[in-house]
């Protein structure tokens, strides 16, 4: 999806991919598996029909609150460092990062995600999404559709559950900010500091919160699930459809 910004510079983003290259080993695939997707009889011949998997708006996924899970431990990390040794350089971007994961609008957020596991014969995600009795697991080639996601914004990601590597992704997160924003070349191009601090968490935000998307409550690490997630873009054809749930 290509946006417009009107301070970062082809180098800014450059330097952001590469920091988004850098942390994708800790999800991407990294060996042949199989993986399934958990689903009823009806939904199994919608997709044998169709040749297509429906992915769904973040928000509308089954529990809101592993949505918000990863919002509020980036947002409990933001809170602490402003609350730590002032520094005035960085107090503007912790401001603003502070007051967005206030009120982080993830109704309207861009992504969709189809979600899948490693585990076979589950119990748990037969009731969930099987219809208890009557369900199917659908197995998926992980490589197959890992690939079937290039050139459509789509990506492969593993659901991190440990503690500690959502720690250690979270606190990187918030260090690599600090450094971007004192650095990037946006900030001498910027007509004021309020504008650069919108526009940087803006666009930073942005790129990582599909990371965010992947990073559950270690109570769920039963699923070992997988996440194809999915931007839909302003200019992106695919037909959006809503059901009452």
């Amino acid at each position: 999806m290509k946006r417009e910004w009107k301070y970062l510079t082809p180098n800014d983003e450059t330097t952001v991919l590469g920091l988004i290259k850098e942390w994708m080993p800790r999800f991407a695939p990294s060996a042949a598996m199989h993986l399934y997707h958990y689903t009823t009889g009806d939904n199994l011949i919608r997709i044998i029909e169709s040749g297509k998997l429906w992915s769904t708006q973040i928000t509308c996924l089954s529990d809101t609150a592993e949505v918000r899970y990863a919002v509020e431990e980036l947002h409990r990390r933001v809170r602490a460092r402003r609350s730590g040794a002032h520094q005035l350089y960085i107090d503007p971007l912790l401001r603003r990062l502070d007051e967005v994961l206030s009120n982080s609008q993830l109704e309207t957020a861009p992504l969709f995600i189809a979600c899948f596991s490693g585990e076979k014969d589950d119990l748990s995600q037969w009731r969930a999404y099987a219809g208890d009795e009557g369900g199917y697991a659908i197995r998926f080639d992980m490589q197959k559709l890992a690939k079937s996601g290039v050139g459509s914004e789509c990506l492969l990601l593993k659901v991190e559950y440990e503690p500690e590597n959502q720690a250690k992704l979270l606190d990187d997160i918030v260090n690599r900010a600090e450094q971007l924003y004192m650095n990037c070349e946006g900030r001498q191009r910027a007509a004021n500091l309020d504008e650069w601090t919108q526009e940087f968490v803006h666009f930073y935000l942005w790129r990582i919160e599909i990371f965010l998307a992947c990073l559950k409550h270690p109570a769920f690490r039963g699923e070992k699930e997988w996440r194809l997630v999915c931007y839909l873009s302003p200019d992106n054809p695919t037909p959006m459809r809503f059901l009452q749930r």
